[in-house]
């Protein structure tokens, strides 16, 4: 752990709610009970359960920085996740949306988003952001091919299930356009 992150999260324990305990945020549990679905290469994703009750004390907690810890394979494995809260948006998100009328704005929530690092990995790069319902990010480490994507697949009355999946292993390319005025 590098030693600023190291400084930022004793402050974080000092001064944050729930997360103070141990500094390490678990909003995920493997879940082996899913077969293979459309559009994933079996040998690429796992699948996981948010537990909703940790995300809302997260929101509530909104820490500056923290470890998230989560499965990264099928055997329950996990990774550790160095992240420090940023702002992407100055003042409320701007989003554009283009359908069949055009162009037009579409309200979204800011959300909190955050950066860091895949914990022993300096050549990492992880982008994270966590809203009331859903959680999306996106890891990259030297020791992956590809990208690394959390992704909400589904919810339903079992809850909500996620794949973390490798870019690598996409049966299909996600399509996605993402444009900005810069």
């Amino acid at each position: 752990m590098n030693r600023k992150f190291t400084f930022f999260l004793l402050l974080a324990l000092l001064l944050n709610g729930s997360i103070k305990a141990a500094g390490i945020f678990r909003p995920f549990q493997l879940n082996t009970s899913v077969s293979e679905l459309p559009g994933f290469d079996a040998d690429s994703v796992i699948y996981l359960s948010m537990l909703q009750s940790e995300l809302d004390n997260f929101l509530r907690d909104s820490p500056s920085c923290f470890v998230l810890e989560m499965p990264y394979d099928r055997a329950g494995r996990t990774l550790r996740l160095e992240l420090e809260r940023t702002r992407v948006f100055d003042g409320a998100p701007q989003v554009n949306a283009m359908d069949q009328e055009g162009c037009h704005a579409v309200q979204v929530e800011a959300g909190l988003n955050y950066r860091g690092e895949m914990q022993g990995s300096a050549k990492s790069v992880v982008a994270i952001s966590f809203f009331p319902n859903e959680i999306m990010g996106m890891v990259t480490a030297v020791e992956w091919a590809g990208n690394r994507n959390i992704s909400k697949v589904k919810t339903d009355l079992s809850g909500t299930l996620y794949a973390f999946v490798s870019d690598q292993g996409l049966s299909s390319p996600m399509p996605m356009d993402c444009l900005t005025k810069n």
